[in-house]
């Protein structure tokens, strides 16, 4: 069957030779010279833009369980540390309240493209949406919808500039002043480093950024800490912060420039960063962003949200000429926010049920974890045109890197990020400095060193999260 608005055989050729090229530049893994993974990112973003067979996706969602390097039957091992989600996602079933016509809408919009192919004799009669077809014609409604390009917004978020942005941000919010560094050593010369100093004048501490990709570099974006901050003798030592991204480098004097996506991510691991940056505790067990994880992502998340404010935007999104960023452009961007939202809040409850569930299981011997997958789906009730996001045989959520049964942390720390925020927007100033600082001192400077949930109750006054500002951010409906 032809798919995705070219026939299978000249998306296949496309991916292929993108498979090829992507082997020379290394955004493969090599895995024991027969499975050859390609990047979430980079794999997500070609079947958006091209479309790819069913032969392809399904290539992509059983690796690397038929090759080689198998990783069923996946070890198990019972994670006690459920945190504070978790039991919250199973008591109140928040993810089954989801109206689903938030769902279904988006899926009937996509169809009625697919049927503009089948129309034009793209496609034979009777297609329908599937599973590989939703990320490209998500694309395709989305750019119909809301006259929407990266290549319209791109020239307005210079790195330097949206860098710049972050700064500000956190000027705007506790005063925190930079100075670009020239004298420290650093690890590569792509490295560049600011001394960040409070209002007072007062040390902070240090912050490394390395935002290009290069050979030696594994991909991704993250914020690690050299010099932890602690108590020794008395002496408060202050952090080393690196941030790292992988942005297209500048090429023939132009200037290296992001996607939105990009954006999200810069200022989400500046997030992190002032979280390691602004901790005032005695011991580095505790200080910067040890803890729960969904604690830690609270902050990132938070920060990631302020990136398009319209006051801020207004200070960084400005283009090579000099022009900032237009009120239609920046509606627009608002506009196209919750675009597909209820497919892809949908995808990560999945995979974050998966993942529960799996490791609720006593033992994994005899269970076939294809099967084990459809049931769970089957049970939420996930209509076909969906699978999960990620699949068990390459979902490390679930075997690896200590994030067992922790994939549900990424929406529970989005609950309570959007509560958190809802704070500020009920004050009617999202940059209320007086609630700026009580944020800081609350839970910036703690670190680990208190009970996270106390200091949630203690800044919001609520002595449970709501879920109310979760589903308004995205653009959902809740049953009552």
């Amino acid at each position: 069957m032809l798919k995705s608005g070219c026939d299978s055989e000249s998306g296949d050729r496309i991916a292929d030779r993108f498979l090829h090229n992507a082997r020379k530049t290394k955004f493969l893994i090599n895995q024991g010279g027969t499975s050859m993974i390609l990047t979430l990112i980079c794999w997500v973003a070609l079947i958006a833009f091209i479309g790819l067979s069913v032969k392809k996706f399904m290539a992509y969602g059983s690796m690397p369980q038929h090759g080689r390097q198998d990783l069923y039957p996946i070890p198990l091992e019972s994670d006690e540390k459920m945190h504070y989600g978790g039991s919250y996602m199973e008591e109140d079933k928040w993810y089954e309240k989801e109206r689903h016509h938030n769902l279904k809408g988006e899926i009937v919009d996509m169809q009625a493209v697919m049927d503009e192919d089948i129309k034009a004799g793209l496609l034979p009669a009777g297609s329908v949406i599937e599973p590989w077809d939703w990320a490209y014609y998500a694309e395709r409604v989305r750019k119909a919808k809301y006259a929407l390009d990266e290549e319209q917004t791109k020239p307005y978020f210079q790195m330097e500039n949206v860098r710049q942005g972050v700064f500000d941000l956190t000027t705007k919010l506790f005063g925190l002043q930079y100075e670009k560094l020239s004298d420290i050593p650093i690890y590569h010369a792509e490295v560049e480093g600011f001394k960040v100093m409070d209002a007072d004048g007062s040390l902070i501490g240090v912050i490394l950024t390395d935002y290009f990709p290069r050979e030696t570099k594994r991909g991704g974006a993250w914020m690690n800490n050299f010099v932890n901050q602690e108590v020794v003798d008395g002496v408060d030592i202050r952090p080393v912060i690196v941030n790292v991204g992988n942005f297209a480098k500048p090429v023939d004097g132009k200037p290296s420039l992001l996607t939105l996506d990009q954006v999200e991510t810069l200022f989400h691991e500046y997030g992190h960063a002032l979280h390691g940056l602004l901790s005032q505790c005695v011991y580095p067990t505790v200080s910067c962003t040890a803890g729960y994880s969904e604690y830690n992502e609270i902050f990132s998340q938070i920060n990631e949200r302020r990136a398009f404010e319209p006051s801020l935007l207004a200070e960084y999104a400005i283009s090579d000429s000099g022009e900032i960023l237009n009120a239609d452009l920046i509606s627009r961007m608002k506009a196209a926010d919750n675009h597909c939202s209820g497919i892809l809040t949908t995808k990560l409850s999945i995979s974050a049920l998966v993942d529960l569930k799996w490791n609720l299981l006593e033992s994994t011997d005899g269970v076939d974890p294809e099967e084990f997958e459809r049931k769970v789906c089957e049970e939420i009730g996930i209509p076909k045109e969906l699978v999960p996001r990620h699949r068990l045989a390459h979902f490390k959520h679930v075997f690896a890197g200590g994030y067992t049964a922790g994939y549900y942390t990424y929406l529970w720390a989005e609950v309570l990020d959007r509560h958190l925020y809802s704070v500020f927007e009920k004050k009617g100033d999202v940059w209320d400095k007086e609630l700026s600082m009580k944020f800081r001192k609350t839970f910036l400077e703690k670190g680990a060193s208190e009970d996270p949930m106390k200091l949630f109750k203690s800044f919001t006054g609520d002595d449970k999260p709501d879920i109310e500002p979760f589903f308004k951010s995205r653009g959902l409906e809740i049953l009552k």
